[in-house]
């Protein structure tokens, strides 16, 4: 019976419907109890998705599958695998239990389909795949900590405030004329100055009227 809902599980991912997948063999686990064979076709209806979310789903199923089943060989190759495909800089302690995983499937299951499968999941995965998003998330790490650690700028010395600016005095050029000494005009019947000697004295500037 169990192996029935597993095939159907597993065509239900096969052709793209993950979600009803999910959703018949949580179905089936809630009526008998656990059993590794769904827990595992659980866990592959998670990664089905290819989402961070459901590949933390997906963990989590195999964690409690191995609660329960510590040596089955399905539940650590597929573990296994979800490890090998994960990115070590996102994820780098699910990254770090893939070895231990195969180390222990190596001890169980020698030679095995299992092992061979998970062994081969690690090396499909190219190192450009592997390190493309890597490489981006590293750049931004790189950008942010070089902007963070770059000493920040010295002020520039601001000059002492030296009250509003002054007017700036007005200095005669020597080069320029002076203004001629108005003369007094001519004396003339009736216009006699008492003053009249005053033009000529050199120290007299300007001209008085008639006395």
């Amino acid at each position: 019976m169990r192996d029935a809902i597993r095939g159907q599980v597993d065509a239900l991912v096969a052709i793209g419907r993950p979600a009803e997948a999910r959703a018949t063999a949580r179905g089936a686990l809630a009526a008998d109890g656990p059993d590794a064979g769904l827990l595992l076709a659980l866990a592959h209806a998670h990664m089905a998705e290819d989402d961070d979310d459901h590949d933390d789903a997906a963990e989590q199923v195999f964690r409690e599958g191995l609660d329960a089943f510590p040596d089955d060989i399905g539940l650590l190759a597929g573990y296994a695998e979800l490890c090998a495909r994960t990115d070590a800089l996102d994820r780098p302690g699910r990254h770090g239990r893939g070895p231990v995983l195969l180390a222990r499937l190596r001890e169980l299951a020698p030679g095995s389909t299992e092992l061979r499968r998970s062994e081969a999941a690690g090396s499909s995965v190219s190192t450009t795949a592997k390190s493309s998003v890597s490489a981006h998330r590293m750049q931004s790490f790189d950008a942010a900590r070089a902007f963070a650690e770059a000493p920040t700028p010295e002020p520039l010395p601001r000059r002492p405030h030296s009250g509003p600016p002054q007017p700036r005095a007005f200095c005669a050029s020597p080069y320029l004329p002076r203004p001629p000494t108005p003369s007094p005009p001519p004396a003339g019947p009736g216009r006699a100055c008492c003053c009249a000697g005053a033009s000529n004295t050199a120290s007299s500037s300007v001209w008085s009227p008639p006395c």
